[in-house]
């Protein structure tokens, strides 16, 4: 598929965000809009270093970014106000569903029953997954463009789906998606008022091979995707959509998920 800002639905070149480029759909997305769209400025942020193969690149701007602290956002959000020019994109790629224990971090594993809540693993789950995303809501949409078409979407999940829970487990990562689509639906109700031309979503890639889901692909039936494949496939589902689908949960295929 060949990405243009027509394709994107943007009538002006790109002016783009991405939270957590430095590793699976975030990057596999940099790259597909940087090879195919030519943006005008692409922002990428990144955990802990920054991402070599975007180092030299013209039309890059790298940040280290907590997404969990909101001193570090209001120091960021100073730096991008310092080229006035509005965004039409921002794409939130962060995530947390598992992690292996380290001096700095301790271990987080999806549970599969209530023995396995604990307080600490929820805070850290929501910390990432929805607090952070609720922060990059608060200090990202007053720089989208109010009058032309912008996208704020944000990587959900299909098990974050209230309705569609059907065998239960992954309390933390269920509950923190759900708690997501909740912000996203809100807030896509303010920005209709003050940008009317905003589309804010959630959006489902599917099982994407990434360090995220590779614990826990073993035992997968259907399709899992490479990240660059899953970048296409949303490109294809944010080129489609308009003002009026903002506020919902959409899967790979264009679907809407229900929340």
């Amino acid at each position: 598929m060949i990405v243009s800002p027509n394709d994107l639905g943007f009538n002006e070149p790109i002016q783009g965000i991405i939270l957590g480029a430095h590793g699976g759909v975030g990057e596999a997305l940099a790259h597909h809009i940087l090879a195919q769209a030519k943006p005008n400025r692409l922002v990428l942020t990144y955990r802990s270093q920054a991402i070599e193969a975007f180092v030299d690149h013209p039309s890059v701007h790298q940040y280290k970014l907590d997404i969990t602290n909101e001193s570090a956002w209001q120091s960021f959000t100073q730096a991008l106000a310092i080229n006035q020019q509005k965004f039409n994109l921002v794409f939130n790629a962060t995530g947390l569903l598992s992690r292996t224990g380290n001096a700095q971090n301790s271990k987080v594993q999806p549970e599969r029953a209530l023995r396995d809540l604990s307080f600490e693993q929820m805070t850290e789950v929501f910390a990432v997954n929805t607090f952070g995303l609720g922060l990059a809501l608060k200090y990202l949409c007053p720089l989208l463009n109010r009058r032309e078409r912008s996208i704020f979407a944000s990587l959900s999940a299909k098990v974050g789906s209230i309705a569609d829970n059907r065998i239960g487990g992954w309390y933390s990562y269920r509950a923190s998606k759900a708690a997501q689509n909740m912000l996203l639906k809100t807030a896509a109700i303010e920005l209709a008022r003050s940008h009317k031309n905003c589309i804010c979503v959630g959006l489902h890639p599917g099982t994407v091979y990434s360090d995220l889901s590779a614990p826990f692909t073993a035992r997968v039936k259907h399709t899992i995707f490479t990240s660059n494949e899953s970048a296409q496939h949303l490109t294809k589902v944010l080129q489609k959509l308009n003002s009026e689908d903002s506020g919902h949960l959409y899967s790979w295929d264009g679907s809407q998920i229900p929340f």
